[in-house]
């Protein structure tokens, strides 16, 4: 017999913080997908508005939905790792409140994933969504399904080639298989930026990872998003992870083998901190304090001479623009 049919394969972690406003559209994307065979794990961390209240009805009006309700405020990061240590099913995937699925994902990823054992990770398209419904842009879009090995992958999120496939970082478009999170002990472990890190960690212990074709997260960006509440915080906490992932391959006597990934990362990395520090703020003054502090964290935190050997050019411009 098809186990499917009675033990859910899948567990889906949710953190939720103040998302009132967009919980019920998430759940109804998951309550309504084609597999129904799938465990839901709501972890409110101390909200304050209404949002532990529809979590409750949801809870008592579907078997499958299950929730903990923190009593001390964690952050994203450490409610995904509480899900993690809860959970029993064979896959885990992690998703934002206020994010939704193609209703066809999910039975879509465990059927490739169960026929396809040596796949630890299974990735899907990501739709960015505003506030109409028509209108809506691609960020990652895989065309066909397609099994990659672990260290092309690495490539792809690293963004150490251009290719026609790019890999976010982002959590909500991908399942895990349980067993590699919980073997390799991998965690979600700082404030800002942490999907960096996880996707990283979890694609180096990898074998395989496999696109699904033509099915979507819908990644909703919100007006007060990190454009808003920017501080030197996102700076500290995007090199805080990039000294971590050195230390992470320094242990695993293994930097100078993924050297190239790591430098190409860090030149994402900053390439995108630039971006958010010009487009946030049109003070050039303001601009110029957070070049200073960047520059100031590079100069503590790394070998700057190593670095700026090993940084594309274009973006040690992009600095000193």
């Amino acid at each position: 017999t098809n186990m499917m049919t009675y033990f859910p394969l899948l567990t889906i972690v949710i953190p939720v913080f103040n998302t009132a406003n967009f919980l019920s559209r998430c759940l109804d994307s998951l309550i309504n997908q084609v597999n129904k065979k799938i465990e839901i794990l709501l972890i409110d961390d101390c909200s304050t508005d209404n949002s532990l209240d529809i979590i409750k009805q949801y809870s008592k009006k579907y078997a499958n939905i299950d929730y903990i309700s923190l009593t001390k405020q964690s952050g994203a990061g450490n409610a995904r790792n509480l899900g993690l240590e809860k959970i029993t099913t064979k896959y885990v995937c992690f998703l934002d409140s206020d994010d939704w699925i193609d209703s066809y994902t999910y039975e879509k990823v465990i059927r490739f994933l169960e026929n396809n054992q040596n796949c630890d990770i299974a990735l899907f398209g990501i739709k960015m969504e505003y506030d109409s419904p028509f209108v809506s842009k691609f960020k990652c879009n895989y065309e066909y399904s397609n099994i990659i090995e672990s260290r092309y992958a690495l490539a792809l999120l690293c963004k150490t080639i251009n290719y026609d496939l790019s890999i976010s970082s982002m959590m909500g478009n991908k399942v895990f298989r349980t067993k590699l999170l919980k073997n390799k002990n991998i965690r979600f472990k700082h404030k800002y930026f942490e999907d960096v890190y996880f996707s990283f960690v979890s694609f180096f212990y990898a074998k395989y990872v496999c696109f699904i074709e033509d099915t979507y997260l819908h990644y909703y960006q919100r007006q007060n998003s990190i454009m808003h509440s920017f501080s030197r915080q996102y700076i500290d906490g995007l090199f805080d992870i990039l000294y971590d992932l050195r230390i992470f391959l320094d242990d695993d006597g293994c930097f100078i083998e993924y050297q190239k990934e790591y430098f190409a990362l860090f030149n994402k990395c900053i390439y995108s901190l630039m971006n958010i520090i010009f487009s946030v703020n049109q003070n050039d003054a303001i601009q110029k304090k957070y070049i200073i502090y960047l520059v100031e964290i590079l100069a503590k935190k790394f070998d700057i001479t190593e670095l700026i050997r090993n940084l594309d050019i274009n973006v040690i411009k992009e600095i000193f623009s």
